[in-house]
């Protein structure tokens, strides 16, 4: 009985192939809508996990690409006077890694705190010598469920996914971006280029950002950290230059992780895909939607919501990447507009809702992200802003193509076996 279905998954193809879905091909034109009142339901619906949720006034810029947020964040570092915050998936020995060790080993030796935590999986490969130079210079630096550990034996599958950077309270960075050399290359043509997106922070949503660090390293270490930023460096400016690119816009912080009692992380994707009027524009390197998000998207383009989604052409995590493909065609036959990136690997994780929000952050629109990572979601709502990341996501589509069949049978019938044969692994990636 089971011989049918797993021949038209694996051979024949994906649901797309069905006659039924075939009508759904002609889709309505999109329609104009007026505003519900969708931002002040998503404040609502957010606020109820706590206070770390509520908006909060800040300063937001807009970083893209490794070079530029990597100099603001040396910059900063180099500016600290009280205390450094570091919290990364991937932690690297390389080159670049080395000039952050040198860097905080300064900045130790002159008095300021440092906390350091990395994954114990995504930073697997970091050197004893690199650990033990910090650790011998003063600074706090611990794995987040390191191996051998009760937690790691229990939670194998389970990831800090975050990205975090805080000095003296005074300014923060998240967003896409690990720490290593290979983020950086992107002054080395199209095979190397790497684009990614990052924000730096100022105001109240960085002690917002410090609460979270100071839950990761509680949970990491046992250690109850606690943070007095002094009022002065609060009401100064640090010297940094993207002070003259902030704008003022209401931030929202979005943790997410499996030791919460609600999946935040599929109850955020939910909300902007059904509160959404006008548009949602998805930046994801990895695309693998669970059936409800699919069929979220599938509704939002039958009430006439322009869904376009921005998904990089070539990716060296093969297996991910034939499942992003395959539920790209999926969706794509079902009205969504699937685009992929050529210029070089597209990392960034940014989501673009109608006129007044963006999301950024380490959320990949994916199964292990949603459900089994811990990760970190900025909600920025304001048109300005929107515009400005509207501007950025227009250039990464002018280096992209609509996503296309293959012409050729064999090989497409060679490709959909390939990608739906690696489907079945879609809830574990």
């Amino acid at each position: 009985m089971l011989a049918i279905p797993l021949y038209w998954l694996l051979v024949r193809g994906k649901m797309s192939d069905y006659p039924a879905y075939k009508y759904f091909q002609n889709l309505p034109q999109q329609i104009s809508r007026s505003d519900n009142g969708f931002v002040e339901d998503f404040k609502t619906v957010f606020s109820n996990f706590g206070s770390i949720y509520y908006p909060s006034s800040s300063r937001v810029c807009l970083l893209k690409d490794g070079s530029n947020t990597y100099n603001a964040i040396f910059k900063s570092i180099g500016s600290a006077n009280r205390y450094i915050c570091i919290e990364y998936y991937i932690l690297r020995s390389d080159c670049l890694g080395m000039q952050l060790k040198d860097l905080l080993v300064y900045k130790a030796k002159e008095g300021v705190k440092v906390y350091i935590l990395y994954d114990a999986v995504g930073s697997f490969f970091l050197s004893k010598k690199f650990i033990k130079e910090l650790t011998l210079s003063g600074v706090r630096i611990s794995p987040f469920m390191p191996f051998g550990s009760l937690k790691r034996f229990i939670s194998f599958n389970n990831r800090n996914h975050r990205k975090l950077v805080i000095v003296d309270g005074v300014v923060a960075y998240t967003g896409g971006l690990n720490l290593g050399q290979e983020y950086t290359y992107s002054d080395f043509g199209d095979r190397h280029y790497w684009r990614d997106t990052h924000l730096a922070l100022f105001g109240e949503s960085v002690r917002k950002l410090e609460g979270v660090f100071q839950s990761d390293w509680q949970f990491a270490t046992g250690e109850d950290l606690s943070f007095r930023p002094c009022k002065k460096l609060l009401a100064a400016k640090h010297n940094h230059d993207v002070n003259d690119k902030t704008l003022h816009q209401d931030v929202m912080i979005i943790p997410s992780g499996p030791y919460h009692s609600s999946n935040i992380g599929i109850l955020l994707f939910l909300n902007i895909i059904h509160g959404a009027r006008k548009r949602i524009w998805i930046s994801t390197p990895y695309f693998v939607p669970d059936e409800i998000l699919q069929k979220g998207l599938e509704l939002a383009v039958l009430k006439g919501v322009e869904v376009k989604i921005l998904m990089p052409e070539h990716s060296k995590k093969k297996i991910v990447h034939w499942v992003s493909l395959s539920f790209g065609e999926q969706l794509q036959n079902l009205g969504v507009q699937v685009y992929l990136y050529s210029k070089g690997f597209i990392h960034q994780k940014v989501i673009l809702v109608d006129e007044d929000m963006v999301l950024i952050g380490t959320c990949n629109f994916d199964n292990r992200a949603i459900h089994l990572n811990c990760e970190l979601m900025l909600s920025v709502i304001g048109k300005e802003f929107n515009r400005m990341t509207e501007d950025m996501l227009d250039e990464d589509f002018a280096h992209a193509s609509p996503l296309k069949g293959e012409n050729n049978y064999y090989i497409r019938k060679f490709k959909r076996f390939r990608e739906n044969g690696a489907r079945l692994l879609s809830p574990l990636l």
